[in-house]
């Protein structure tokens, strides 16, 4: 009538149920599962018979109705309470209670498990009751009460949904050591929305898992890849309060200590080395399985395990770009060069590069036209907040690590400008082969050096951020404000080289290209598979031809690589996705006052008409009109300075306090505001503001 976990397996389903099966497959299959015992299903039946239950329940069962709610709520009263009424049979309740006291612990979870529960099919989670935190002197009614879920309105009503009515439906419970968790959560071994078998994903809480299961807190969510168990994506929560032990048993809510209420649930370590468990039962299972989990001081325990009854058939789950796009979280970055060329190359270099020489990948991003001929970088919001937390312990633990990225990436340049003067001689001695040569190895590089830009960007803005906490920094700032200075000009003057390479290759295949559709319309890969003889010269200018007649996008994803989107329809549904998401966050903007970070602030308020700059073409055609104005741009690059110096005050869409604008405001003395996100969108040239740099504020003033 009672076993212990080790004495069941899986076959044992029709005694134990699908739980109490589960838990002693995985107890022999040496997975750390908290010792307990199951009471049969066997022995409710039993219950029911010494107690003359069993037809009197079944006469009330019939009366169900399930279109009727009121009759399943009414049925479930009257045997609810008949059962809960009745007292346990003395032998069995002395049986039950001396192998709780084998268990040696104070405390126990009494847990329902239905003998048709957890199926590939169906799955009775959530269906019948749990106890936590039971103590000796509440156990035998505990374990009524699990019997007694069988019926509740619920459990009653998800017979019906599901045509289980008819079948002999039992219920063992499970008494079990109560694992007294800090932590605890649910994993899921395949991505239970994307559907990625090659993902799992885990979420935690502090506390016990109650919380997480009923809703009650939003948790931690960590991706983990399965292959490499590295860590994809962490988005972390705030969690206020967290179920716990009551005192005299019993769950109570309590405050968690606010020292760790912001803190990531499970370090770094921890989600791995629990990964590496979920991966381990569904491998012994062979299917994918829906783990609940919890963390006791330092060792994980496994509370539950059974399979995932919401996958599709892999027929009916052929993901494609854009559905994995709707369940990820994205940014809008600011307009991106128009050069697909190198934009790919860049984020080949992130992929490249990263990893060995930082030890974090960046973001997942897109390129994408929002509007035609208005390209917008989009990231990947989760990934790039991971990304910069690991820039902001390095800076935090030693912040001259900057100083090395940055004098690293000066050589590359270096190196870079060598062999841009060595290519262009080249080209003038009309050398094909060892242009190519030179060509490839600056792409090489220039991978290299976009690497680098990202690494310096992220400590730049975790160097401002934690500025107060640091000491001795100032030569860490001057040199990097000298970096972010020059680093354009040292992209233009590579740029000057390539354009120089590629109107040879264009006159040389006697295309009727420019050098400015290559860049704007090729990948790096694109144009090395061309020079490989991997590509004819006709279907180089079909891609070009095709892409400025109908646009494109360019996405460089975890799960697809760098790869460029061509067809239209597919463009117009990820387009109308980011559009839809652009405007949504706009509802909420108030186009009369937005704030920002303050990079340079005076005494007083500025006030005058603004001049709105969005890219190079802006700044030509406007440039002699900003003497005297409040410059306005998305961001500004050292192209800006002969006319930032003449400007009233700066107010920029993008940045922080280590930005180009920012930095060359304080070298000037002028008031600035950055990082408003939305001031090139609700402003116009002529619209009169208050600057209050002070206070980061910007007022836009009614029109006389």
């Amino acid at each position: 009538m009672i076993k212990k976990f080790d004495q069941i397996d899986k076959s044992d389903t029709p005694l134990a149920g699908g739980k109490g099966a589960s838990l002693g497959e995985m107890t022999q299959a040496g997975i750390p599962v908290p010792p307990g015992f199951v009471i049969l299903a066997a022995v409710f039946e039993k219950f029911l018979e010494e107690t003359d239950l069993a037809v009197e329940l079944n006469s009330v069962f019939q009366t169900v109705d399930p279109k009727k709610m009121h009759t399943v709520e009414s049925a479930s009263e009257k045997i609810m309470a008949m059962i809960t009424a009745q007292p346990i049979p003395e032998k069995l309740a002395r049986a039950i209670e001396e192998y709780f006291r084998e268990l040696n612990v104070k405390f126990v979870a009494v847990r329902s498990s239905a003998t048709a529960e957890d199926s590939g099919s169906a799955a009775w989670a959530g269906q019948l009751e749990s106890f936590l935190n039971t103590n000796e002197e509440n156990l035998l009614e505990n374990i009524k009460k699990c019997w007694a879920s069988l019926y509740t309105p619920r459990a009653i009503y998800y017979r019906f949904e599901n045509n289980l009515q008819k079948e002999k439906i039992g219920v063992a419970v499970i008494v079990q050591k109560m694992v007294e968790s800090e932590v605890s959560g649910i994993a899921f071994s395949v991505h239970p929305v994307t559907q990625n078998p090659a993902q799992m994903i885990i979420e935690a809480g502090y506390g016990l898992g109650e919380a997480i299961v009923s809703g009650q807190i939003t948790p931690d969510c960590y991706v983990v890849e399965k292959a490499g168990l590295s860590i994809l994506d962490k988005n972390i929560f705030s969690q206020e309060k967290a179920i716990v032990r009551a005192a005299t048993g019993g769950n109570r809510w309590a405050f968690v200590k606010k020292e760790i209420r912001e803190k990531q649930k499970l370090s770094d370590a921890e989600i791995k080395k629990l990964a590496r468990l979920v991966v381990k039962i569904e491998n012994h299972y062979g299917f994918p399985v829906d783990v609940e989990w919890a963390r006791e001081e330092t060792d994980f325990y496994i509370v539950q395990s059974r399979p995932i009854t919401t996958l599709q058939s892999n027929a009916a789950v052929e993901q494609t770009v854009y559905d994995y796009i709707t369940t990820q979280k994205w940014f809008f970055g600011v307009r991106a060069e128009e050069s697909l060329f190198f934009y790919s190359a860049k984020c080949d270099g992130y992929a490249k590069h990263l990893k060995k020489e930082y030890g974090a990948e960046f973001a997942e991003t897109l390129l994408i036209p929002l509007k035609k001929d208005y390209p917008i970088r989009v990231f990947n919001l989760l990934q790039a907040k991971n990304f910069h937390a690991v820039s902001n312990e390095k800076i935090l633990r030693a912040p001259e690590i900057l100083v090395s990225y940055v004098e690293k990436d000066n050589k590359v340049y270096e190196d870079i400008d060598v062999l841009g003067n060595k290519l262009i001689a080249a080209v003038e001695e009309k050398k094909f082969t060892e242009t190519v040569g030179l060509y490839k190895k600056i792409i090489e590089l220039y991978g290299l050096a976009s690497a680098n830009f990202i690494i310096i960007f992220s400590l730049g803005m975790k160097l401002a951020e934690n500025k107060d906490k640091l000491i001795n920094i100032e030569n860490v700032e001057k040199i990097h404000d000298i970096w972010r200075n020059s680093v354009a000009f040292k992209e233009e003057k590579m740029g000057e080289s390539l354009f120089h390479f590629f109107k040879f290759l264009i006159s040389r295949k006697n295309l009727k290209l420019t050098p400015q559709q290559l860049m704007k319309f090729l990948t790096a890969a694109e144009i090395d598979l061309w020079l490989d003889g991997k590509s004819a010269d006709i279907e180089i200018a079909n891609f070009v031809g095709n892409r400025k007649k109908h646009g494109f996008g360019y996405i460089d994803l975890k799960r697809e690589g760098g790869k460029v989107v061509e067809e239209r329809a597919e463009i117009a549904q990820i387009q109308k996705f980011f559009l839809q998401l652009d405007k949504e966050s706009k509802r909420s903007i108030n186009k009369k006052e937005f704030r920002g970070q303050v990079a340079f602030s005076s005494d007083r308020k500025i006030r005058g008409r603004v001049i709105v700059i969005k890219d190079k073409k802006d700044l030509a055609s406007k440039k002699d009109l900003i003497p005297g104005k409040i410059l306005v741009a998305i961001q500004t690059t050292p192209h800006f300075i002969p006319y930032m110096k003449k400007s009233r005050a700066i107010i920029t869409d993008e940045g922080g306090l280590t930005c180009h604008a920012a930095i060359i405001a304080r070298e000037f003395k002028k008031p600035c505001v950055v990082g408003t996100k939305i001031a090139t969108q609700v402003l116009n040239d002529g619209d009169e503001v208050e600057v209050d740099s002070k206070n980061g504020i910007v007022i836009v003033k009614e029109s006389m």
